[in-house]
């Protein structure tokens, strides 16, 4: 086996060598790395159902391999420099893989119904279709240094469906709201309008279990993250309607204020905004087909501009479509909407 070199700068972390004299030679010491990984899991044949969402389902375990020996029998390494990493994948050859870094001096992980499926999910998986699932552990000793895998473990899952188009809007204590980001094409991009308060505490949670929140930096309000130490996302200090599109391919959010709807054509007003209700209206009277335009401004708030509403982005807002499928745009001329009146109703 390839030895690796560690200097003895390295190994002034542990008590031997802070009652140990080495002189005033710098000692090079070698190691031969971690122990090989020998994985094993509790289960090879999993089904996965939506109605056991918290069940554990696997446990993978390997030996330890955090003790390193050296080429000097009297010093002793430091303990757990090794960081084990996960690799699970629908391929043999790990050509696409979905990794889960382990903490040093942890050698078992489980997961449960939600979390494994998620997974199998992002991995490309058919719901209610078995298919082999291939899982090994990646052992690093440093950055610069080849890393040891452990012998690839076959297990046969078959994943449920999930909902990947919706994302639920939940509240600072990751409870559900009521509220919804849609996703319409499917790819994990998720927009919608939502009424929010001033420096409303939120997070948005996928469907297949995947939590988003800011990324837990210090002056990056609008950058994202799913990692353990990501904390909610807020809103700027002003209460009112923003469309709000959360994007997890790109790590970012953006939450455009709607400031107001204007009303044109054959009806004119100005609509008002109810944010408990989360809907714009105007009270209109008359009769018979009428046609109207719609358009609006707004603040656009965004990785760059961060909460400051004098960075803010002044943007305009237009609709389209029609009566029963209006279309939002932040680009181009407001279009000609047909409508039919009977009397006093609200537009909506």
């Amino acid at each position: 086996m390839k030895k690796n070199i560690i200097f003895s700068s390295l190994l002034s972390l542990t008590v031997g060598l802070a009652t140990t004299s080495c002189g005033n030679d710098m000692e090079t010491l070698y190691t031969e790395g971690p122990d090989s990984v020998i994985l094993g899991g509790d289960n090879t044949e999993i089904n996965l159902s939506a109605d056991l969402l918290d069940a554990l389902v696997l446990t993978l375990y390997w030996n330890d391999n955090g003790s390193l020996t050296t080429s000097n029998p009297d010093i002793d390494a430091p303990r757990n420099t090794t960081q084990n990493t996960i690799e699970l994948s629908a391929f043999p050859d790990f050509s696409t893989k979905h990794e889960i870094a382990v903490g040093a001096g942890v050698f078992e992980h489980q997961f449960v119904c939600r979390d494994l499926n998620g997974i199998l999910t992002k991995l490309g998986y058919a719901p209610g279709e078995a298919a082999p699932l291939y899982v090994r552990v990646r052992s690093t000793l440093a950055n610069n240094l080849t890393p040891q895998y452990s012998e690839v473990l076959s297990l046969n899952v078959s994943p449920y469906f999930i909902d990947t188009t919706v994302g639920l809007f939940l509240n600072a204590s990751k409870e559900e709201t009521g509220r919804t980001l849609y996703s319409a094409n499917d790819d994990h991009i998720y927009s919608g309008f939502i009424g929010a308060g001033a420096w409303e505490n939120w997070w948005l949670k996928e469907g297949d279990g995947t939590t988003w929140g800011n990324d837990g930096e210090t002056g990056t309000p609008f950058v994202i993250s799913s990692k353990d130490s990501s904390w909610n996302f807020w809103y700027p200090g002003i209460s009112g309607c923003y469309y709000t599109v959360v994007n997890t391919v790109t790590s970012e959010w953006t939450a455009l204020l709607i400031e107001s709807i204007t009303v044109e054509g054959d009806v004119q007003g100005e609509m008002a905004f109810e944010r408990k209700s989360n809907i714009w209206s105007l009270h209109v009277n008359g009769t018979g087909s009428k046609t109207i335009s719609i358009k609006g401004t707004g603040k656009q708030y965004n990785a760059s501009t961060g909460t400051d509403d004098a960075a803010a982005i002044a943007t305009d807002v237009t609709f389209g479509g029609n009566a029963g499928n209006l279309s939002f745009s932040t680009s181009g001329s407001a279009e000609t909407i047909s409508i039919t009146l009977d009397g006093e109703c609200d537009l909506l």
